[in-house]
């Protein structure tokens, strides 16, 4: 996977899409290569709660 990317979103934690905004203004999704990257981000710190290929069957997935 592309980690530089990954390791940017200390840097810049709202880089990625909000998901939701109205259920956790904090949970984004990122978009790395075929992955996406859920996570948790605030002033303090970043929480990466999930990575899933794009060709994955997300309806086994806990990603609501």
């Amino acid at each position: 996977m592309h980690s530089g990317k990954i390791r940017h979103l200390c840097e810049q934690p709202r880089m990625g899409v909000l998901v939701g905004q109205k259920l956790n203004p904090c949970l984004r999704d990122l978009i790395v290569g075929h992955y996406t990257v859920r996570y948790l981000a605030n002033d303090n710190e970043v929480v990466i709660l999930k990575v899933w290929h794009h060709k994955e069957d997300t309806s086994t997935l806990d990603i609501k």
